[in-house]
């Protein structure tokens, strides 16, 4: 009897800390958000101003991340065409098309993964589908804004998976006929005319972009 006495005693106790425990945040809640709403009504304009200011650069962060990625696949995929003519396989051209989305899908600011996702393109929605860029990224324009998706995001769209597959084929083709690359050569364009142009690395390291878009290394002698 004794024992249960004393366990009901310290039940009571723990309950009555943990309900003290409750209200003490309820509090502090309350003075938190009395604090913000005062600082809100003493500097309306200034936060305003500042909030519309910080969404701005923000936003024009994005942008010019976006456009950065995009010149950079533009000159990528201009070397990849420039290669493909030596070969006197011409590019394969996309014809853009539209479409209509058969779900939800992420449009991208850039063509990477770890790009923002702008927004989530509803189902229904009419999309331009404009290029194939980055082996494995879709340019669209939806709501007048451009983004990119993944490839596979069109596996039920045949006219835009046949494009796909006929420049992976094409990428294909140049890549068992690949250029011979001249190693002995500097930075920037190579004296040999069958050749890629060699860069330089952030740790001065020499690479070539290769059929694929992709940065290829040279390995020092």
């Amino acid at each position: 009897m004794k024992y249960y006495l004393v366990t009901l005693f310290l039940f009571q106790i723990s309950n009555a800390i943990s309900q003290n425990l409750v209200d003490i945040q309820k509090k502090l809640d309350s003075l938190e958000a009395e604090k913000n709403k005062i600082i809100r009504n003493s500097f309306p304009q200034k936060i305003e101003k500042l909030q519309n200011k910080n969404d701005s650069l923000k936003m024009k962060r994005q942008e010019l991340s976006s456009l950065l990625e995009e010149l950079s696949w533009q000159i990528i995929n201009n070397e990849n065409e420039i290669i493909s003519l030596k070969k006197g396989l011409p590019y394969p051209t996309f014809q853009s098309t539209s479409i209509t989305s058969l779900s939800q899908m992420p449009l991208k600011s850039a063509p990477e993964l770890t790009s923002d996702i702008l927004y989530w393109i509803p189902e229904n929605a009419e999309i331009l589908v404009l290029d194939y860029v980055n082996n494995e990224w879709i340019k669209i324009q939806h709501d007048g804004k451009i983004g990119y998706l993944l490839d596979t995001s069109f596996d039920r769209y045949p006219d835009v998976k046949k494009q796909i597959l006929k420049i992976k084929e094409h990428r294909e083709n140049i890549k068992r006929d690949f250029i011979k690359v001249d190693t002995n050569s500097s930075s920037g364009s190579s004296s040999n005319s069958n050749s890629h142009v060699i860069r330089t690395g952030p740790k001065d390291g020499h690479y070539y972009i290769n059929s694929n878009g992709n940065k290829t290394y040279i390995k020092k002698k």
